[in-house]
C-alpha cells in the first residue's frame, strides 16, 4: 500500500442564488443587526463596525472594508472578487463555502476563525493574521502571504500552492496532510511545526535552512581546533 499523500478533495465553490438583487449601499448602513441574502453588493464600508454580520449567498464585487470590524461574522455561499480588506477584523468569523479573488488582505486579521471550503486566489495577505485557525479543504493559491501569522493553526490538508511565504510564522501550527508545493519558503519560522506537510524536490534546500533554524543545528565550516 502507498504511503502518500491522500488524494486532494478541492473546496467546495459557493452555491449561490439564479437571482441577486443587487445593491451599492443600505438605508441603514452597515451594521450588526443586517442578515443578508441573495444580493450582488458593491459599495464603500471602509472602517464600518458590523460585528456578528450575517451573510448568505452574496457576491462582493470592488468594495472597501479596509479597517472594518467584522469579528464574528457568519459568511456562507459568498465570493469576493477585487474588493479590500486590508486590516479588516474577522476574528472568530466562520467562513463556508467562500472564495476570495484578487482582494487586497494586508493585515486581516483572521484569528481563531473556522475556515471551511475556503479558497483564497491571487490575494494579498502580507502579515495576515491566522492565528488557531480551524480549517477544512482551505486553499491559498499564489497569494502574497509574506510575514503571515499561522501560529498554532489548523492546517490539515491545507493547500498553499504558489504563494509567498517568506518570514511567514507556523509555531504550533498543525500541518499533516497540508501541501506547500511550489511557494516561496525563505526564513519560515517555527517550520519544524510542520512535520507530516508535503513539498517538491526543488523546495529542499530552501525549507532546510528554516528546519535546521527551528531545531537548533548550526552550520559552521571551521573545525574547531583539537
Amino acid at each position: 500500500m502507498s504511503g502518500g499523500p491522500e488524494p486532494l478533495t478541492p473546496p467546495q465553490s459557493p452555491r449561490l442564488p439564479d437571482d441577486l438583487t443587487a445593491s451599492s449601499s443600505l438605508a441603514d448602513g452597515l451594521d450588526d443587526t443586517l442578515d443578508w441574502t441573495a444580493i450582488a453588493l458593491t459599495g464603500d464600508f471602509t472602517a464600518a463596525r458590523a460585528s456578528g454580520l450575517v451573510l448568505t449567498g452574496a457576491t462582493i464585487t470592488g468594495s472597501r472594508f479596509a479597517g472594518a470590524d467584522l469579528s464574528q461574522a457568519h459568511l456562507t455561499d459568498v465570493r469576493l472578487t477585487g474588493c479590500d480588506l486590508q486590516g479588516a477584523i474577522l476574528d472568530e468569523a466562520k467562513l463556508t463555502r467562500v472564495e476570495l479573488v484578487d482582494c487586497r488582505m494586508s493585515g486581516v486579521v483572521l484569528s481563531r476563525s473556522e475556515l471551511h471550503d475556503v479558497r483564497v486566489v491571487g490575494c494579498q495577505l502580507d502579515e495576515a493574521n491566522l492565528r488557531m485557525v480551524a480549517s477544512r479543504r482551505l486553499w491559498f493559491e499564489r497569494c502574497s502571504m509574506t510575514k503571515a501569522d499561522f501560529y498554532q493553526a489548523g492546517l490539515e490538508g491545507a493547500v498553499l500552492s504558489g504563494c509567498d511565504l517568506t518570514g511567514a510564522t507556523f509555531a504550533k501550527a498543525r500541518a499533516a496532510g497540508a501541501r506547500l508545493h511550489g511557494s516561496r519558503l525563505d526564513g519560515l519560522r517555527g517550520a519544524d511545526c510542520l512535520r507530516g506537510a508535503s513539498f517538491a524536490s526543488e523546495q529542499v534546500v530552501e525549507l532546510a535552512w528554516p528546519v535546521f533554524a527551528a531545531l537548533g543545528l548550526v552550520i559552521d565550516d571551521e573545525l574547531a581546533p583539537g
